[in-house]
């Protein structure tokens, strides 16, 4: 099966397959659109392709062991292979102490971005949303929340659990609210259109509870959010005066700073100002001199006088 048209048309063959989706199901369905007869490897390649397409998950027949992609055996269904890889999911540890159920309102992408350094890296593949990279600060984030709305919305038509579905849709609310200010000018700068789907008829949950599937990672970006701010952005006390220690010591270092530099000037200034004196100082004396020597009288009294250019004898 070859060309865009022909996956097309396999993704239509697919999700009119009713029932769990086994493997045996969606070759016949592959088979059925090929007049030619490729190897079974190859139809399961284009069924590979189809599946990722339809579910925007990363889902293959080779046991690739890669993270993010759901190996397909041939004994399984589609819908068991889904339901294990979030069942794993939601038996994942959190890598940072939990200490409150309740989420802050601030825990929102952008500030993840601009107050903690943490740069967002886009993925097609709901199994790696919110896949934290804790050694390059990145966060992996879902980007087809309207794919969510519309599996969501067919009811039980799609192979993703609808509790899955649901819970996504909550995580990208809670990173991105609506009516956001700070929501919107990320989404436009990253291109990403989202922002006009609103809320898909869901609130915006602000508690660890709320989550199972990606309740622990949910629980490291309240950790991260919780942290003291990097860069530029902790000489801004925060809201919640978390940061007042930092804010602190760098002001008062700055005052200090530029109190010592003023200090340092006006001691050159001062310096500077002692030197002219002298010189004029030493200008004053030599024309009092001149005046006194001016008397030929006191030419021969002061001593001072006869080392004076044109005053001396002979």
């Amino acid at each position: 099966m070859a060309g865009h048209r022909g996956i097309a048309s396999l993704v239509g063959s697919l999700t009119a397959i009713e029932g769990d989706l086994s493997r045996a199901d969606a070759l016949d369905a592959a088979r059925a659109l090929t007049t030619s007869e490729p190897s079974e490897d190859k139809l399961m390649r284009s069924v590979d392709i189809a599946v990722r397409i339809w579910l925007t998950l990363d889902i293959s027949s080779l046991d690739l062991r890669r993270p993010g992609l759901l190996a397909w055996p041939a004994k399984r269904t589609l819908a068991e292979v889904i339901q294990s890889h979030f069942n794993s999911l939601e038996q994942e540890q959190c890598r940072t102490p939990v200490s409150d159920e309740n989420i802050d309102p601030d825990l929102k992408a952008d500030h993840l971005v601009a107050y903690h350094g943490y740069t967002i890296i886009w993925t097609d593949n709901l199994a790696s949303h919110l896949t934290i990279d804790w050694k390059h600060k990145t966060i992996t984030i879902y980007e087809h929340k309207i794919s969510l709305h519309n599996h969501l919305r067919l009811g039980g038509s799609s192979p993703i659990p609808q509790d899955v579905l649901g819970e996504a849709i909550d995580t990208l609310n809670l990173l991105f609210p609506f009516q956001d200010d700070g929501t919107k000018r990320l989404l436009a700068k990253h291109k990403r259109p989202f922002y006009g789907l609103g809320m898909c008829n869901r609130t915006r949950k602000l508690k660890l509870s709320d989550y199972s599937y990606w309740r622990s990672r949910i629980a490291d970006l309240v950790y991260i959010s919780s942290g003291p701010a990097v860069g530029i952005r902790q000489l801004k006390l925060s809201r919640k005066g978390d940061n007042l220690l930092q804010f602190a010591t760098f002001w008062i270092a700055t005052a200090v700073g530029l109190l010592t530099l003023v200090s340092i000037a006006v001691g050159v200034a001062a310096t500077v100002y002692s030197a002219k004196q002298y010189e004029l100082s030493l200008r004053q004396y030599d024309i009092s001199v001149l005046q006194l020597c001016v008397d030929p009288a006191a030419r021969e009294k002061f001593e001072v006088c006869k080392g004076v250019e044109g005053f001396r004898d002979g």
